[in-house]
């Protein structure tokens, strides 16, 4: 059997375990009615105030597109995210880490029909202004407060690590927090010596806090989250959700997410983070 051979019993395989997990989930979930509310499933990481706060004006936006009420939900951390996702069937709309859309897709078939419009998503390794710290080589023997092991950043500051390679629990100690913002803030307190954030979470921060700290490390890109949609919702409204999210008219709407508006997206969009996906069924 020749390289070509294999590829394509992969993808039969894949597929047919999307199929299967489609009619699984369309068994699962029974229609709303139009006065019962869509529920939209954030990624919590952030603390449940900033999340409402954020995404409040997205689901005002499908609200009033589809007719129907929008609630936004969140969980208390990313492995009980994941499982209200394809375990429970929760969600009618989903805002998953990148990471996390390929699982969901392949084992609750979720669709991804838009993504935020700005730059990919780093890692990032942050240390106080007068750490004498200056590359993740210098992290063994330290402790570095992170985001819990399901997060996207877990994940790539890990690849990072095993490349130098630094062990976690031998060669540094991992300090895992409920949030970005709770590993941020570990290394002011000098209960971390570096903390690992999203760029662009970190770059949110205060003024003060970016000027006392600075950037020793960043990942690799990877696509930003997408928006993604449950196999109930029917494709009428899975296409006016799409195009109210994409419209140039509504750009505005993501302003202060530092976004430039939604692109369509794909599941081919997010084909680069594979790799992750033994890592999550592990966690799981």
């Amino acid at each position: 059997m020749n390289v070509h051979d294999n590829k394509l019993i992969k993808t039969l395989v894949f597929t047919a375990i999307c199929a299967a997990n489609l009619l699984a989930a369309l068994v699962h979930a029974a229609p709303k009615k139009t006065e019962e509310p869509y529920i939209f499933g954030v990624l919590p990481a952030l603390s449940t105030n900033q999340l409402i706060k954020s995404f409040a004006p997205v689901a005002n936006l499908l609200s009033t597109s589809l007719g129907r009420p929008v609630k936004i939900e969140t969980a208390p951390d990313f492995k009980t995210f994941l499982s209200r996702i394809i375990d429970e069937k929760r969600y009618d709309i989903i805002l998953p880490p990148p990471h996390f859309y390929l699982l969901t897709h392949s084992k609750a078939s979720y669709e991804a029909i838009a993504r935020a419009d700005t730059e990919h998503m780093r890692a990032v390794i942050v240390v106080n202004q007068n750490s004498p710290l200056q590359s993740m080589k210098d992290l063994r023997g330290k402790k570095l407060s992170i985001i819990d092991s399901f997060a996207l950043v877990a994940l790539l500051v890990k690849q990072q690590l095993s490349q130098i390679p630094l062990h976690p629990g031998k060669d540094i100690e991992l300090i895992e927090t409920p949030t970005h913002d709770a590993a941020l803030f570990a290394i002011t307190n000098n209960t971390a010596d570096a903390a690992a954030a999203i760029k662009v979470i970190y770059e949110r921060s205060t003024v003060n806090f970016l000027q006392s700290t600075r950037i020793i490390a960043k990942s690799d890109p990877v696509q930003t989250s997408p928006i993604a949609v449950a196999p109930w919702i029917l494709s009428d409204e899975r296409e006016r959700i799409q195009k109210t999210l994409v419209s140039p008219k509504n750009n505005y709407i993501f302003k202060h997410l530092k976004w430039s508006g939604m692109l369509r997206a794909s599941t081919e969009d997010y084909r680069s983070l594979e790799w992750t996906l033994p890592l999550l069924e592990n966690e799981r």
